[in-house]
């Protein structure tokens, strides 16, 4: 398989990760048959692992690929080798253990292997069973149900103790009730679907409550978005999976497979635009900007790190550990206001190159006019000089591991194409910088000392002499001008 499958083709990747994350359930369930680790605090998780392993097939799968059951497993692996042969946790854990309240690593697996019945409670829906709990699954409001549209919404914290006959038997503040899965208002608790948008035949939710999950701090700041907000965006969302499905249709084929869930915000909340969580594979978080292009270009940007971050399984990309563990925040970035590490930096790569792709896409399609048809000219060229940046600074400082090299030479020889590509489309030197508000009204850049107009070439040029710290690019001036046409 070439390199050039791997970034970009490969569906087994995919595959490859759902099958490990559910060999990483037989083992951590095995360990604990074997070892016993929590002098039999570990019995009820065995017996609801009996209830998962004999369940149809098809409905694990259904469960099984929700994006918080790898989170889950992920963790409960290292919870699980961490009482077995103590040893420092990861910043992951370590924060999922303060956020439970664990005081020691067996409460933190404990507590963890308790929120395995979350899964248990939405293989009962999917399956059509009913499940009750020896003890009940306490869970933070608003909680999402994995592999399902059913929200349950309010404040604090909820016990639940069944799921019979399509309804949940739950505790809340020493009460009992009795919810159905349908929506519903009942005692300050408010069961709702989230929307689904909707491309072709494939649908996606909007499920901003799914990132309600302890030590997940990207989370946090999605508990106050009100309801109203998903739905009201769904025809925005809708429109932006139809543009990927008209103009990169591989891409959203590929999309449509792995990416169960998007939550939306407002690009004024949290310290955060657009996110994609490496232990949250197949979903993201994305700011609205209220543009179906710019959307589009936003979720094949969060596509691609979501993609990324399968092929990662596959190996280390740097021969040097702390490079693979994100750790030098020391690199310009032409994608970012902060100095990044070349791990950072080797994702922009990837992910702008797809972007790209669908910029000059949609200039090709001459389906865009007037100030929308100039964004598009300077997204096409921006990405295109952003992209020959990021190649020239991973040449000069990223050491590769074998397979690393092997993705990055071909990701450059890409990135020389696409020069050679934008160069054919003879944008003249002078080619505005285009912004677009949150209100998805576009508008010419200016400068802020003149007035005049600001080119997407000065643009980047001062996006170096501000955040380029270090003097890395050197040649910038060159890099720009090979995305011009010579006369």
């Amino acid at each position: 398989m070439t390199a050039a499958d791997i970034l970009w083709h490969d569906e087994g990747l995919y595959h490859a990760r759902y099958e490990k994350t559910t060999s990483a359930l037989i083992a951590i369930h095995q360990a604990l048959e074997r070892n016993r680790p929590l002098d039999g605090a570990e019995a009820e998780f065995l017996e609801l692992y009996r209830r998962v392993a004999a369940a149809d097939p098809d409905a694990f799968t259904t469960v099984w690929r929700d994006p918080t059951a790898y989170f889950w497993v992920r963790l409960a692996y290292e919870f699980v080798g961490n009482c077995l042969a103590p040893g420092p946790l990861s910043g992951l854990a370590e924060s999922v253990s303060r956020a439970h309240g664990a005081i020691d690593a067996t409460s933190a697996l404990k507590l963890h292997l308790s929120d395995f019945k979350r899964f248990v409670l939405a293989l009962g829906i999917v399956a059509g069973t009913d499940q009750i709990f020896s003890t009940p699954l306490e869970v933070d409001l608003p909680f999402a149900i994995p592999a399902s549209r059913v929200v349950i919404a309010g404040d604090g914290k909820l016990l639940i103790d069944a799921l019979t006959d399509r309804h949940l038997a739950v505790t809340r503040d020493g009460r009992k009730l009795r919810l159905p899965l349908t929506p519903t208002s009942i005692d300050s608790l408010t069961i709702r679907e989230s929307p689904l948008a909707v491309a072709d035949d494939y649908s996606v939710m909007l499920q901003p409550e799914a990132f309600n999950l302890p030590g997940v701090k990207e989370g946090e700041p999605l508990r106050g978005i009100p309801p109203s907000y998903q739905s009201e965006h769904v025809t925005l969302v809708s429109q932006a999976l139809e543009l990927i499905h008209r103009h990169c249709p591989a891409t959203f084929e590929q999309f449509a497979l792995i990416i169960r869930l998007i939550a939306l915000k407002p690009s004024s909340l949290g310290d955060y635009s657009n996110i994609s969580h490496s232990d949250l594979p197949g979903a993201f978080v994305v700011s609205v900007a209220n543009d179906p292009y710019l959307m589009a270009d936003f979720f094949i940007h969060e596509f691609h790190h979501n993609r990324f971050f399968f092929v990662e399984e596959l190996g280390a990309f740097f021969a040097e550990e702390e490079d693979n563990l994100v750790m030098r925040n020391e690199y310009y970035s032409p994608f970012r206001e902060d100095l990044r590490p070349v791990h950072g930096i080797f994702h922009g790569l990837y992910v702008y190159l797809a972007v790209w792709r669908f910029w000059y896409a949609v200039y090709r399609s001459d389906e865009t006019a007037g100030l929308r048809r100039a964004a598009v000219s300077d997204q096409v060229l921006t990405a295109s000089i952003q992209i020959a940046i990021s190649v020239a600074q991973l040449r000069r400082s990223a050491r590769f591991s074998t397979l690393g090299a092997q993705l990055f030479e071909a990701m450059a020889a890409e990135a020389a194409h696409l020069q050679e590509l934008t160069r054919g489309l003879r944008f003249p030197p002078d080619l505005p910088s285009i912004r677009c508000g949150d209100d998805g009204v576009f508008s010419i850049r200016r400068e802020e000392e003149t007035g005049r107009p600001l080119t997407a070439r000065r643009a980047i040029l001062r996006h170096a002499e501000q955040y380029d710290r270090h003097h890395q690019c050197d040649d910038l001036e060159a890099i720009i001008g090979a995305n011009f046409a010579l006369d």
